[in-house]
């Protein structure tokens, strides 16, 4: 009998409030506490590719942009672009910068799927037609999501 080839899922984790270069974390990251959920209690079949980026997305950053046009799900703490060493930066245009970026990323990846932990301010309606809200990491939404695949 032939075993049942496990599926692999690509998902990033980016978090603003670490500094860029951030990319383990005890609960976020690969191997942590969230992944670990997912993986025994919802998905067990599933081959995770787990990645988790802090800070702010940037052309610069190959890895990261390569990630997300590769990605199948984006866990994303905010909807936001917040660049921490920029004290000129606006929320407003920390929203739209991000809505801007994930809106490139969804013509180029159609195949992600977008969870915000926290509403955006300004642009809800806009970043509705890409993602979704949760209520944090431990909404039934996002299990939901990996149970139905």
């Amino acid at each position: 009998m032939k075993k049942k080839r496990r599926e692999e899922w690509r998902v990033l984790v980016l978090h603003n409030d670490f500094p860029d270069g951030v990319r383990q974390n005890g609960f976020y990251g690969h191997g942590g506490t969230l992944e670990k959920i997912i993986k025994k209690n919802i998905a067990p079949s599933a081959n995770l590719k787990w990645h988790f980026h802090g800070g702010y997305i940037r052309p610069e950053r190959a890895t990261l942009m390569r990630r997300l046009k590769q990605a199948d799900v984006l866990i994303s703490a905010y909807p936001w672009n917040m660049d921490m060493e920029d004290d000129h930066m606006h929320w407003h245009e920390a929203e739209k910068s991000m809505l801007e970026i994930l809106q490139n990323i969804k013509k180029e990846n159609k195949k992600i799927k977008i969870f915000f932990l926290i509403e955006p301010h300004h642009l809800s309606n806009e970043f509705q037609k890409i993602g979704e809200f949760i209520n944090g990491v431990h909404d039934e939404t996002l299990y939901d999501y990996f149970k139905r695949r």
